[in-house]
């Protein structure tokens, strides 16, 4: 991606929350728009937030898109623990980043980044629900976005203790 460019990212957990959204980014008023992503399903991966493996066509993740840009991507990598603070790769990521069809709700199809299951052994046979994870979880998610921050970095927040 040539520095400046724009592009789609389609997010289907934590980042679906606006406060952790901008709170990551230090962006305030991102856009977003209804999407849907056919071939997966979304299952817990972590502490945090879902993963996504592939499935068979048949089913599919309800989210949203929005545009990135290269700076963006690279504290989302970091966020998602597939670069380390300094923009070195971690071979035993859990999450890699592909470009996948969306479909948006007025059926149009665009491509967009996808954060995906790098590691079969963290996934969860168990649903991931944003509404549970709101109430439960939410206020102890931002304070560690906050602190991870203050201490220099997005650290992965798979790299944090489950």
């Amino acid at each position: 991606m040539k520095s400046g460019a724009v592009t789609y990212l389609f997010v289907y957990g934590t980042l679906l929350i606006t406060s952790a959204r901008e709170l990551i980014l230090e962006k305030r008023n991102i856009k977003t728009k209804k999407a849907k992503l056919f071939g997966y399903r979304k299952t817990k991966g972590g502490k945090w937030g879902p993963m996504l493996s592939l499935s068979d066509e048949s089913l599919s993740v309800e989210g949203e898109i929005f545009t990135v840009d290269s700076k963006d991507l690279k504290i989302l990598d970091e966020f998602e623990g597939i670069i380390d603070r300094e923009g070195n790769p971690i071979s035993n990521a859990r999450y890699k980043r592909i470009i996948s069809k969306i479909k948006l709700k007025n059926g149009k199809e665009i491509e967009a980044y996808v954060y995906i299951n790098n590691n079969p052994e963290v996934i969860k046979d168990e649903p991931w629900d944003l509404e549970e994870f709101k109430k439960k979880k939410l206020n102890d998610f931002l304070t560690w976005i906050r602190n991870t921050k203050e201490a220099g970095g997005l650290k992965s927040m798979i790299a944090t203790p489950m």
